[in-house]
Order: C-alpha cells, then structure tokens, then sequence
C-alpha cells in the first residue's frame, strides 16, 4: 500500500499541497490523500503501508540524533506505562 495525493476527490485542492499546517488547519476542508494497494491483496492477507524514502531518511536522522529531555520531570514512556494511576501533565 501506499499513501498518495487524491486523484479523484472533487474536494481536492491540488494548490493545498505545498501549504503549511497552520494554512490546512483553518480550512473547513483538507487535504485529501488516498491509500492505493501496490499489488493485488489476498483476503485475509496483512496489508502494510510503505511511507516512501524521506520517511526513512527522517526516521534514520531522529534515531541518530534524539535525546531524552533534560527536564527532571520526564518520565520515558516504558516508565508510565507501569504505573497503576493516570497521571495528568501537571502531575
């Protein structure tokens, strides 16, 4: 599968795609995209999407580069998952 502009959608504005997030979020319409198989599909069959080479690239850059936040508050994800109660963010 995978992820392309809408080819068919007559709400499709192909002028939009180049805007930013904040120009899309004050439409009362977005962008369109659809998922298109690459190949036939069996039924039954798991169907996995393939994000493209600058998805890859941008992936490879923030395993490369991210570290935790320095804040004394951060907790890493495996950590919250473990505890019993919710915590809100000001917690």
């Amino acid at each position: 599968t995978k992820i392309q502009w809408s080819s068919m959608s007559k709400y499709h504005n192909k002028s939009w795609e180049n805007d930013s997030v904040e120009d899309i979020l004050v439409r009362s319409r977005g962008l369109m995209l659809e998922l298109v198989a690459t190949r036939d599909i069996v039924e039954g069959e798991e169907i996995f999407l393939d994000y493209g080479p600058h998805w890859d690239k941008a992936w490879a850059n923030h395993m490369e580069n991210w570290a935790p936040p320095s804040s004394d508050g951060y907790s890493p994800v495996h950590i919250l998952n473990e505890e019993e109660e919710i915590r809100t963010k000001d917690e």
